[in-house]
């Protein structure tokens, strides 16, 4: 279950459960919105249940990419921009920064944050916020994005609303 996005490589991702919006290339990252291959015709469910966008302007995605990775509070030594293992990276390298071992309390509702399962039978790591947690799952996007655009020049992204 989830939503989806790839890029023209073969490249695909995930937007991240209940976590993540998946109109991120355009509100975050400011990708254009672009009309579908001519090959879906206007009466089919393409252009319900999936968007396109592109950009080649990988500095800009760099200065979003550093809003996200400012919320997260990864100093700018640490911050990584090329990458061939986007989801590798944010999981190992940068889960310090959004996740903890420390369970959450419950709400006023009785409810917590929802855990991360790594490997065991239990949640083991919880998001430190939900802020923190999002800009964590707008990276991966970013990165993906950007080094698309370093590879191949221009980046078109295809994301399941």
């Amino acid at each position: 279950m989830g939503r989806y996005y790839s890029v023209q490589t073969g490249k695909e991702g995930k937007f991240w459960f209940a976590v993540q919006p998946s109109d991120d290339p355009r509100t975050v990252y400011h990708m254009s919105e672009v009309e579908p291959d001519d090959e879906w015709d206007e009466e089919s469910e393409y252009s319900e249940t999936y968007t396109d966008y592109e950009s080649s302007d990988a500095n800009a995605i760099k200065d979003h990419l550093d809003e996200q990775y400012d919320i997260l509070g990864v100093p700018k030594e640490e911050r990584k921009y090329k990458c061939e293992n986007e989801g590798k990276y944010v999981w190992e390298d940068l889960a310090k920064y959004y996740l903890t071992e420390k369970e959450p309390p419950k709400d006023a509702m009785g409810h917590r944050a929802c855990g991360y399962y790594m490997g065991e039978d239990k949640p083991t790591m919880y998001p430190i916020s939900s802020a923190k947690e999002l800009a964590a799952s707008r990276i991966q996007l970013g990165l993906v994005i950007y080094n698309t655009i370093l590879t191949e020049g221009i980046c078109m992204l295809n994301a399941e609303n």
